[in-house]
């Protein structure tokens, strides 16, 4: 077969599993994203806090750019714990 590829050169690169093993996916990495933006944010809010009055246009960017990351990543993983939910109630129900 001319032009047909080597499939084990494709599968050379890729960390093969056997069929049946167990994989996990770390959540951790993730939530210390949410975390840090969390931490970040309330930080940004204490120092407004201090200044008072005297809160200037850039902090008030500042802020929002931070809650909007915050926002973002938040949404980012519940979006990915809602895909995996999905995905291992269908395997589930194809399992019945």
């Amino acid at each position: 077969m001319a032009g047909a590829k080597n499939p084990t050169s494709y599968y050379a690169n890729l960390n093969w599993v056997a069929p049946g093993a167990q994989q996990t996916f770390d959540w951790e990495p993730l939530i210390d994203m949410v975390n840090k933006a969390t931490i970040d944010a309330k930080s940004k809010l204490g120092q407004i806090k201090a200044k008072g009055s005297a809160m200037s246009i850039a902090d008030m960017f500042e802020m929002q750019l931070m809650m909007n990351k915050l926002s973002q990543v938040s949404d980012m993983v519940s979006n990915m714990m809602a895909a995996v939910n999905a995905a291992i109630s269908g395997m589930s129900r194809n399992l019945k």
